[in-house]
């Protein structure tokens, strides 16, 4: 076919399928993290629990006895809050990271595969750049979301289990998709670095060694 690459068997379009299914992989762990986690509806019981809590003090009876009088019951998120037990808007973040995480992938599968079709590869490399900064800002967004629920004793509010799983395969996703992208970054450098040069040695004008020497 005319719009695929003559040689397209090459080293480059196997590494950018290997890398296409790898941020495949990594997008099923990330969606799938974030369904686990346990989500209410504003407001409602099932996103607090009550921890019970005591400052510090240097009190001689306060060291004496273990007690405290600085002591009350805080309120703790056992959940993630949104419109109803199945939205997601606090989650938006991390949705987005792992959305866009897909177009450097497939820019760079349909670069190597396409025939005079090195912009997508350019384009490709934006899309790396700004997706490993969204990975990060998604981790830290659900890192915050369900710290209480992963740090807190589960006999407090029952959501341990969630939390830690799915804030363990979010983390995993994760680390896949940088793999993923760089895999990216490393093939997109090199297949357009290859291919200009192919380009421009046709035209290269070589000079015999004693002209060379006069041009000198």
């Amino acid at each position: 076919m005319a719009w695929v690459r003559p040689n397209v068997c090459s080293l480059a379009f196997i590494c950018s399928s290997v890398s296409l299914v790898l941020t495949g992989v990594g997008m099923m762990c990330a969606i799938t993290g974030m369904a686990i986690l346990p989500k209410c509806r504003w407001g409602e019981p099932e996103c607090y629990f009550l921890a019970h809590t005591c400052a510090y003090t240097k009190a001689t009876d306060t060291v004496a006895t273990g007690e405290s009088d600085g002591c009350m019951n805080v309120l703790k998120f056992r959940a993630i809050e949104g419109s109803n037990d199945y939205s997601a808007e606090q989650l938006a973040i991390p949705i987005l990271a792992t959305c866009l995480s897909s177009i450097p992938a497939i820019l760079t599968f349909l670069g190597t595969l396409l025939d005079k079709a090195l912009p997508l590869l350019e384009s490709a490399k934006i899309f790396l750049a700004m997706n490993t900064v969204f990975l990060v800002l998604g981790v830290r967004a659900i890192q915050d979301l369900t710290f209480d629920c992963r740090w807190w004793g589960n006999w407090h509010h029952d959501n341990g289990k969630a939390c830690h799983d799915g804030f363990n395969l979010y983390i995993a996703a994760a680390i896949i998709l940088v793999v993923a992208q760089l895999a990216l970054l490393v093939i997109s450098v090199r297949f357009v670095e290859d291919h200009r040069y192919m380009m421009v040695q046709p035209h290269e004008v070589r000079l015999p060694l004693a002209e060379f020497r006069l041009l000198l």
